[in-house]
């Protein structure tokens, strides 16, 4: 599913066929694997005005990973995909900055994150905080408490903590201790 002129779609379509010129798409990698035989290419809706919004058709028709080709959102308002390496959703901001949102654990979550910066400029609270290189890291473990690590001098320390302000203050003071 995307939007194109009929100029662009005869592009890219060309372009789904080579795997040079989109590796990482999903549609190029199943047209490789299965061949552009084994695939209908065909324009569901004719001269749809620009600004309408092909999220509306994303959504509608429901081609989103894993029960479509499509990684992410439209450009024009923003985009979620799914990251298989962080079992997360993404969320980049509309063009054209997409600054990036955050990083959220359901895909509803993350459609609501952006949403809300698409309304406001601000950011929700990420399902995972980025932190300052060298500041260590926190993350939430199966069973709801914060795993902590920093690494200082080549060397790792790991706590395991209530509250991510328990596993912040241990990675402050380790890195105040051991620097």
């Amino acid at each position: 599913m995307g939007k194109a002129g009929m100029d662009r779609f005869k592009k890219r379509k060309r372009d789904h066929k080579n795997p040079k010129k989109g590796p990482d798409m999903l549609i190029t990698k199943a047209i490789v694997l299965h061949g552009i035989e084994n695939f209908d290419v065909e324009i569901l809706i004719d001269n749809v005005p620009q600004d309408v919004d092909e999220n509306y058709y994303i959504e509608r028709e429901n081609t989103m990973v894993p029960h479509g080709y499509n990684q992410r959102r439209g450009e024009g308002s923003g985009s979620v995909w799914y990251i298989e390496k962080r079992k997360k959703w993404q969320v980049s901001g509309p063009e054209p900055g997409r600054k990036f949102v955050g990083y959220y654990d359901t895909k509803k979550k993350a459609n609501e994150a952006l949403e809300w910066f698409r309304r406001t400029g601000k950011r929700m609270a990420s399902d995972i905080t980025m932190r300052k290189r060298g500041t260590g890291s926190i993350r939430v473990t199966g069973s709801g408490r914060f795993s902590a690590q920093i690494t200082v001098k080549g060397k790792p320390y790991y706590g395991t903590f209530d509250t991510w302000d328990e596993g912040d203050a241990f990675c402050r003071r380790t890195k105040e201790k051991y620097s």
